[in-house]
């Protein structure tokens, strides 16, 4: 009995967490500024195909060959957590 409450309560804080980490907004990103060749600085974008680009500019790169169809899902990598840990990285890094 006691095992079961506690799976249940597992399950309803992962699926909650997660159901609130894909609800942030969606963050667009100007894609003219880029062009073939891009750098290789680690800013981390999570695209809205589960996909982590290294930076802007490799994540416009994808988005182009893709018939632009990849959105900006956050910043950060992708995790199985929505990636809200690297986010608060990536904006207090600065």
């Amino acid at each position: 009995m006691k095992l079961s409450i506690v799976n249940s309560l597992c399950a309803l804080l992962y699926f909650s967490g997660h159901t609130l980490a894909r609800s942030v907004p969606r963050i667009g990103i100007d894609c003219q500024g880029y062009g073939s060749a891009c750098t290789k600085e680690y800013r981390p974008i999570c695209g809205s195909d589960d996909v982590t680009y290294e930076n802007e500019c490799l994540f416009c790169a994808a988005k182009r060959e893709n018939g632009w169809g990849i959105l900006v899902g956050h910043r950060g990598a992708c995790t199985e957590w929505g990636g809200m840990e690297e986010e608060l990285k990536y904006w207090s890094s600065d």
